[in-house]
């Protein structure tokens, strides 16, 4: 997959782009000739939104636990909430996430898409990720590692949930994009 349109490819050249008549064709048709009638390149563009997706809306459907140091014993929570995803490098983000069936021509990914199985990971990723963000909530000293304090210190996990997802550990393909 070519990550940027070279304008002096054969395949990139037109007579609707004014690149005349007879040398687009000529060319053309002589590397057609040489790959058996197909092109020898293709040039994609694919357009890739960089604002960010708010309210993506997540849930668990039993508890989660994790070892609380303070009580010094397994504790469990139900959760609801909601993230924010941004693509901050699109290159990567369709090479490394984007499945290949959406690269096809007439094919659109997005997020909101229930049968969308990529966007069902990632849903799956940051929920996977809430007992470690609770673990690291929890047990980081500079919290005093009390969970409690979790509804006044919103950004603090936030930070702690940012963090679990990003670890390199959990084979999150969030961290790559």
């Amino acid at each position: 997959m070519a990550t940027e349109w070279r304008s002096d490819d054969i395949n990139s050249q037109s007579i609707f782009a004014g690149d005349g008549i007879v040398s687009p064709l000529i060319k053309q048709s002589w590397e057609r000739f040489k790959f058996g009638g197909q092109p020898g390149s293709q040039q994609a563009a694919f357009f890739v939104s960089l604002k960010e997706l708010p309210d993506n809306r997540f849930g668990t459907q039993s508890e989660i636990y994790w070892d609380d140091g303070f009580l010094n014993t397994q504790v469990g929570a139900m959760t609801r909430g909601s993230y924010t995803i941004r693509i901050v490098d699109p290159i990567l983000f369709v090479k490394n996430f984007v499945p290949a069936t959406y690269l096809q021509p007439g094919q659109v990914f997005d997020f909101t898409d229930l049968d969308n199985a990529a966007a069902a990971q990632l849903f799956n990723e940051v929920v996977g990720s809430l007992a470690p963000a609770f673990s690291l909530y929890s047990n980081d000293p500079s919290k005093g590692n009390r969970i409690t304090k979790l509804q006044q210190d919103s950004v603090g996990f936030a930070k702690s949930l940012s963090d679990a997802v990003e670890r390199p550990t959990s084979g999150s393909p969030i961290a790559a994009w």
